[in-house]
């Protein structure tokens, strides 16, 4: 395991330092942090969830050791409430649920103002059962093992739970409610459009890409992907050229993945121009999703993301990420008052490091960097990395050869020099079908550790876990 520098406090205004020889102007911002509560135990609750199970927003666990109902909105704990699910052969039993009707009159008193009926997920569809929420007639009970098989909760606390969770927001009852360590994951190219736009419009599913990683993705504290297809009104489908544009709706697939920060500083950002860029930006906004490496001006282009997960204990984990690229192509370089992306310069992304280090827990770079088709890194990619690690980055996470390359530990850092394809539609050999999640473990002690995923894409869109003997081929092109 690998110990952290680690960080507390504000980041300062001119967290941003000059350009020096300056192609743009000094960006400067006042930098904020992205806060949210979770629990770290959501990766294991959420794994249990099939990838074909869809949803976006409300999600309810209930741990039935603790008796305790856990209401999340994405990833983010909003609120916890107590409940009794009975014992014996009226427990609660495990399972994957949604929520069906729900009824707010004429109901026993036993079931309290409001009762919301549960549709079991068995045999690859939802069925409905008598199970439910419901309040109580008995509110000493709550958090006892008493109940007839339902969840029972506070008469209050059901009608705010009515309000918050709308029919079809999925139910996971669990027996598990051990702790563990927080999680990154971060995947490589992902590319919307050609192969992958064709799936997505002949099966009429914007998740089809995700499906069979989803488990994954979205069970993740936190999700990094490689962004590379603008979002554009109206993009047509262009089979056979390398000018790459994905449909606005698509990002509903991403979020459905649980994607929480893209980089968006690749080379073909610009592929349909500066509105290209600017539409992509306002999609990713318009949907929640943190993003780096572009922006309207060099200030937002250059600007990193800091993530502040939370536990309810107070304990909480900061990561610190930005993006760059040095990869000639259609994005321009983001100016003063000009559009693009955030492009390699050493003295501006060394300031960076150096300012935002002591801020962070975890501090990570994606470079879009290196050359097409090889597993080995340039010197130039090496070099880069290796400053980077030297001015204090913990995890460098490369993209753009569209193969798997090798990764080294270095100087106390990771440095993953090319994560290959994600969501790509290169089925015309295996080793562009072929890429690398790299899940980061970290513990209460700020220590890492991490593990190789390796996946394999079938169908021109989508992504599976790789075989045993897939596995074993993949990692040896990483030593």
């Amino acid at each position: 395991m690998a110990q952290m520098n680690g960080g507390s406090g504000e980041p300062p205004v001119d967290l941003i330092p000059s350009l020096t020889p300056s192609p743009a102007p000094t960006p400067v911002s006042v930098f904020p942090i992205t806060s949210r509560l979770t629990d770290p135990r959501l990766k294991n609750w959420l794994a249990k969830v099939p990838g074909e199970v869809n949803f976006t927003d409300y999600l309810s666990v209930i741990v039935v050791p603790e008796q305790k109902n856990y209401i999340f909105k994405g990833k983010e704990l909003l609120k916890v409430y107590p409940v009794s699910t009975g014992a014996g052969q009226n427990k609660m039993p495990e399972g994957i649920w949604r929520i069906g009707d729900k009824k707010s009159s004429g109901l026993s008193q036993l079931y309290g103002p409001r009762l919301m009926f549960f549709e079991l997920w068995d045999n690859g569809q939802f069925k409905e059962t008598t199970r439910a929420f419901h309040g109580t007639s008995e509110p000493e009970k709550i958090g006892s093992n008493f109940g007839l098989g339902c969840v029972y909760h506070y008469n209050k606390d059901i009608l705010e739970i009515y309000d918050l969770l709308p029919r079809g927001s999925l139910v996971v009852t669990t027996g598990d409610s051990s702790s563990t360590d927080w999680e990154i994951l971060a995947g490589g190219t992902v590319v919307l459009s050609r192969g992958v736009d064709e799936r997505i419009r002949k099966y009429k599913d914007v998740n089809y890409p995700w499906k069979k990683i989803k488990p994954l993705t979205r069970s993740a504290d936190l999700t990094i992907v490689n962004f590379k297809s603008p979002f554009v009104k109206d993009c047509p489908y262009v089979p056979d050229k390398t000018v790459f544009c994905s449909q606005a709706d698509y990002v509903k697939g991403i979020v459905s993945a649980g994607v929480d920060l893209v980089s968006v500083a690749g080379n073909h950002l610009g592929d349909y121009g500066v509105e290209g860029i600017e539409y992509t930006v306002d999609v990713l906004l318009g949907n929640d999703i943190l993003f780096t490496g572009a922006g309207r001006n060099a200030t937002e282009a250059f600007k990193p993301q800091i993530v502040e997960l939370k536990k309810r204990d107070g304990d909480s984990l900061k990561i610190g990420f930005f993006s760059f690229n040095t990869v000639a192509g259609t994005s321009p370089a983001a100016g003063k008052g000009s559009t693009g992306v955030a492009w390699w310069d050493e003295n501006l992304i060394k300031g960076l490091v150096e300012n935002i280090r002591s801020y962070v827990d975890i501090l990570m770079v994606m470079p879009n960097w290196g050359v097409e088709y090889t597993h080995q890194p340039t010197a130039g990619q090496i070099e880069i990395g290796h400053k980077l690690v030297n001015w204090g980055v913990d995890v460098v996470l490369g993209d753009q050869a569209h193969w798997v390359q090798k990764y080294e530990e270095y100087n106390g850092g990771l440095i993953f020099y090319g994560l290959g394809n994600l969501v790509f539609d290169q089925m015309w050999s295996q080793k562009t079908r072929e890429g690398m999640l790299v899940k980061l473990k970290i513990n209460q002690d700020k220590e890492f550790s991490f593990e190789l995923i390796p996946t394999v894409i079938e169908d021109y869109a989508q992504p599976r876990l790789a075989s045993a003997k897939e596995t074993a081929q993949i990692l040896g092109y990483m030593r």
